[in-house]
């Protein structure tokens, strides 16, 4: 396997959100989660994992999302257990866990298929509008899970749904995207909205 990721200063992500065309809202989300954390290490993934992940998983990933991975993927690598919590949702969301996401731990990053068969194909093809492609769990139960939507290339979307509820959707011959909800209008927006970080032993709040 490849090497997994680089690790950057402060400053030496803001010069790579400048170099990675990645549009200037997503600039601007990325730029305030870095301010946010001021001195914490930073990190991307590497192209050559990247491409290695997706053999793995047998996934092609949006090219916007690759982007994003190569551009910031978080911060406090390889520091013990990895968990955000974050401030908010988008305003719109109608997720059910809106109201108590400030208390919830999150695990972010390359979650991949289920292990089961019949769940990767729910998620996978029980929609005419969504391929849930899991970018990340809810560390209090893990059932809830983050997702971004493989099936139309360009929604950069993350979406929250709960693997329990999306196999009851299937059983009565529901699409899963009515329990599927938008809760970041993107990645940048997912990370600038982090108002914790614990990393390891240790534990940092946003400024």
């Amino acid at each position: 396997m490849s090497d997994v990721y680089s690790v950057m200063t402060d400053s030496e992500a803001l010069e790579r959100i400048k170099a990675m065309a990645v549009g200037n809202a997503e600039m601007a989300f990325y730029k305030e989660f870095i301010e946010n954390f001021p001195g914490a290490r930073f990190y991307y993934n590497s192209e050559s994992f990247i491409e290695e992940y997706q053999e793995e998983e047998d996934v092609v990933l949006s090219e916007w999302f690759q982007t994003h991975l190569q551009t910031l993927a978080g911060a406090f690598p390889a520091e013990g257990s990895l968990m955000y919590q974050f401030a908010s949702f988008m305003d719109d969301s109608r997720s059910p866990l809106a109201d108590q996401v400030e208390n919830l731990w999150f695990k972010i990053g390359l979650t991949g298929w289920p292990s089961g068969k019949r769940q990767r194909e729910a998620l996978q093809h029980s929609s005419a509008k969504l391929s849930l492609f899991p970018i990340g769990v809810v560390t209090e139960d893990e059932g809830y899970q983050l997702a971004i939507n493989l099936k139309q290339r360009r929604d950069r979307a993350v979406y929250l749904f709960h693997l329990n509820d999306v196999m009851s959707m299937i059983s009565e011959g529901e699409d899963i995207a009515a329990m599927t909800f938008k809760v970041f209008a993107s990645p940048g927006d997912m990370l600038s909205r982090v108002k914790a970080i614990q990393h390891g032993a240790e534990k940092t709040l946003a400024k």
